[in-house]
């Protein structure tokens, strides 16, 4: 089994024997010395902070921007605009996502924001519409000062084919590389869509494989043509948290006609895949991978001399408290999601914003006409492809 880092590979323990003659490749986009947030997004946001800052959209120091997510993106979002010398940069969570993901937020700069509990991710798609396309009553969408730098839509290719790339050319050490299969879970539907799509370019015939929970099948919902109901398992703790929780299909960068098969696995599954890569492999990957993890070793024991591809794309320090409410809040039913108790230390809270018509909105940027990009509110689940 091949561990493939951005400047090389280095065997698993000989201790692990892989079944069937199969090869497994993977890439290790969680480690720090590599990815500064332990994120595979580290490699996505500053591709698109250049795109939109070459094109005049934005201007560090000066354009604020927001951004929506459970946790790895957000800190890739964060570090990114800190880097690019972005001062006002916001991020939406859940208010009730892991701890340690809203500290690694503000330690790099973010203002956070918390969507509504219970309902996970859906709460947050609508908060950062509404916010950056604030809505007004017998009138057109306006756009307000906050633009959104979205991973939900609108995602370069460039980042995941180079991913790609790099585990072709660590495996070309044995001869011409080829990667028969691709294993990895929804998400936003960013990855397993790009990097999916791109191993089917480069490897004629490969195919690609969805893990998910045996208990909560969203993909199963997505490809039968419903949508995933709101919240989900997002309300149980045990549950890991994830993008695709109660979010409708046109919302994600999700190009279904990519995925091959999808395979659901119990929580014992997961629990073992998680041991594996812990204490054997030695990898201190988090629950996430672990769900992934589950699928490429069940995969392994169902082909044969076959070449496997995934992605360790979490550590397991995001995971290093349970998930409970950041916030303690209340639904008020004329003013919505408020603090219980006033405090200087309490995060803002919002919820969608509707002007009524005749109302002064805020200052806004100036912001040119191409703005927002093709597809930030369409229907289509094409991922839009930006120009890098």
């Amino acid at each position: 089994m091949l561990l493939v880092t951005c400047d090389g590979i280095r065997r698993a323990p000989s201790s692990l024997t892989i079944p069937n003659a199969n090869r497994i490749v993977l890439k290790l986009e969680h480690l720090h010395r590599y990815n500064p947030t332990g994120s595979l997004y580290d490699r996505l946001y500053p591709v698109l902070l250049e795109f939109y800052t070459r094109s005049g959209v934005i201007v560090p120091g000066r354009t604020p921007l927001i951004e929506c997510s459970v946790g790895n993106a957000g800190a890739a979002f964060a570090w990114a605009c800190r880097e690019a010398g972005f001062t006002d940069y916001r991020l939406i969570l859940p208010a009730d996502i892991y701890a340690p993901r809203v500290d690694i937020a503000r330690a790099l700069g973010a203002h956070v924001l918390f969507s509504p509990p219970e309902i996970g991710p859906w709460g947050y798609v609508q908060m950062i519409e509404n916010l950056a396309f604030r809505r007004v009553k017998d009138g057109p969408p306006r756009v307000s000062r906050l633009l959104p730098i979205s991973k939900i839509k609108n995602i370069p290719e460039a980042p995941y084919t180079q991913l790609v790339d790099e585990a072709l050319g660590a495996l070309s050490v044995f001869g011409k590389p080829r990667i028969d299969h691709f294993v990895f879970g929804i998400g936003a539907g960013n990855t397993i869509s790009l990097v999916g799509r791109s191993v089917k370019r480069r490897c004629r015939g490969s195919l690609v494989h969805c893990a998910e929970f045996k208990e909560r099948a969203f993909a199963s919902i997505l490809r039968s043509g419903q949508r995933p109901p709101l919240g989900g398992c997002w309300v149980d703790p045990a549950y890991i948290a994830g993008t695709i929780h109660g979010v409708p299909l046109e919302k994600l960068n999700l190009d279904l006609s990519v995925i091959d098969t999808v395979r659901g696995y119990a929580h014992e599954e997961r629990d073992a895949a998680l041991v594996m890569l812990n204490d054997v492999l030695g990898i201190e990957a988090g629950r996430s991978s672990a769900l992934i993890w589950a699928g490429v070793w069940n995969l392994a024991t169902r082909v044969r001399g076959q070449t496997i591809m995934s992605i360790i794309f979490d550590g397991m320090s995001k995971y290093s408290h349970e998930r409970l409410p950041c916030v303690d809040v209340t639904l008020d039913p004329l003013r919505g999601l408020i603090p219980v108790q006033a405090d200087s230390g309490m995060p803002e809270i919002l919820e969608p914003v509707t002007a009524e018509a005749g109302q002064s909105e805020p200052e806004r940027s100036s912001v040119p006409s191409f703005w927002p990009p093709p597809g930030m509110l369409s229907d289509t689940v094409k991922p839009v492809t930006i120009p890098v």
